[in-house]
Formats: C-alpha cells, structure tokens, sequence
C-alpha cells in the first residue's frame, strides 16, 4: 500500500510541476509574438541585356527585413530556376521565413544591324582586287559602329 500510495503522490507531483512548467511559458509579462517579416522587391521589372544575365547580382533586386531590422539577401533566398539569357523575360522570387516577393526581368537581346551604302557599284577589272569591298557595308551592334573586317565580306 505504501508502494502505490508513493506512485499516487509521484504521479501527482508529476503533472503539478508539467502544469506549472506549461503556464511559466504563458507568462503574460513575457508575450511570445511573431517576427514581422518582410520581403520586398526593390523594383517590379528590370530590364537586362542578354550579357549581364548570367552575372547579374539579383539580390540587390530585394529587401528583407525581420522585426525592423535588415536581413541580408542571400543567394540561397533566391529562386534562380528561370534565368536565362535566350528568353525574353523570366521571374526571380526572393523566399524568407514564408514571405516571397518576385521580380519580372526583361530581357534584350542583342540586335546587328547590315546596311548596304549603296544598291549597286560598278567596279572596274584592272581596280576589282584592291577594291575595298568592306566600304560597301555600315554594320552596327546594338547601335554602335562594328568595323567591317575581311573575313565578313565575301567577294
């Protein structure tokens, strides 16, 4: 009898500390509240030309806060699946405790531009091979002059 009667009052003591224990967290004096977390896109879309793709720094494309402070956005936080230079746009989201914010990246591509100077030219025979072929052609990359070299011309 004094066996169970010392398990009874083990038992007791047992639950009255676990209770007590469980109401010392509620503590109203001490409120557990969330973080405030935020996750924001510095800019909704961003254009990018087809070379800056693949070394771009996207996290400067997001903040993070949590409860006020700045949280440093890391590459891990950045969901980079999409990013391709051959597409026309792609989205990369930045994910932080559950919160996400997203950004629209359009991309140009590079553009070459062959204008002929002139429709038609007459060459003279004995002037035909040291004629600068070359001359005939503007050609531009993304608007800017390209010198026209030998090896673009076939004659």
């Amino acid at each position: 009898m004094k066996k169970s009667a010392f398990s009874v009052i083990l038992a007791v003591l047992m639950i009255v500390a676990l209770f007590t224990g469980t109401l010392t967290g509620c503590d109203p004096s001490h409120p557990v509240t969330p973080s405030d977390i935020v996750v924001t896109a510095t800019e909704t879309t961003v254009q990018l030309h087809e070379s800056q793709v693949t070394n771009y720094d996207y996290t400067a494309l997001f903040v993070v806060t949590k409860d006020g402070q700045a949280v440093t956005v890391q590459k891990s936080m950045l969901d980079l699946s999409q990013v391709s230079a051959s597409a026309d746009s792609f989205t990369v989201k930045c994910t932080y405790e559950g919160k996400m914010a997203q950004v629209t990246v359009t991309v140009t591509h590079t553009q070459y531009s062959v204008t002929l100077v002139s429709p038609s030219v007459t060459v003279n025979v004995s002037l035909a091979e040291d004629y600068d072929y070359n001359a005939l052609f503007v050609v531009t990359k993304d608007g800017k002059a390209v010198t026209i070299t030998d090896d673009m011309v076939n004659s």
